[in-house]
């Protein structure tokens, strides 16, 4: 009888490896377009200006794994920072693999673009902001893999402005 217990929960866990291997294929080939890209995804938590919690997703699967598959573009880790003291919003990106000549910026009232793209290496991120910046403030520099774009708070210009990366 025991035997019989046994046997049966090892048909069980070969089945669910089975079925875990199907959904690793599927997630694979669905998502990223290229078996043998590998897949990430990753997400932060911050409490905003408002006390409110919000998490921030990158990757380049959803959180819903095959929700809106991007082949082409990877979303980059994003720390969105607002500064009271200087009075600017700071945004961190984590871009590796580009050179600063890749790199695209665009920022509105209340969004930054952002957009890299070098052979293999291509990201897009657009990040609405809980603040107005005003957007010919913005500032530029990335360094190591890193792009930190500072821009200062509060604008009533609705114009969007394209900026040099340093």
């Amino acid at each position: 009888m025991k035997r019989m217990f046994f046997d049966n929960l090892f048909k069980e866990f070969e089945e669910m490896d089975r079925v875990f291997e199907r959904l690793s294929n599927d997630i694979t080939k669905d998502s990223v377009g290229n078996k043998n890209e590998p897949i990430y995804y990753g997400y932060s938590m911050h409490i905003g200006p408002d006390g409110v919690p919000h998490i921030e997703e990158y990757g380049n699967i959803s959180s819903e794994l095959v929700a809106e598959p991007n082949t082409e573009y990877k979303e980059p880790f994003t720390d969105v920072i607002v500064d009271e003291k200087t009075k600017e919003v700071i945004v961190t990106l984590e871009m590796p693999g580009v050179e600063k000549k890749d790199i695209k910026l665009e920022t509105i009232k209340d969004t930054i673009e952002v957009r890299a793209e070098k052979e293999e290496r291509k990201y897009l991120k657009k990040i609405p902001l809980e603040v107005e910046i005003k957007p010919k403030s913005a500032k530029a520099n990335y360094n190591n893999g890193v792009l930190e774009v500072k821009a200062k708070l509060k604008s009533q210009i609705n114009k969007s402005t394209k900026i040099k990366v340093e």
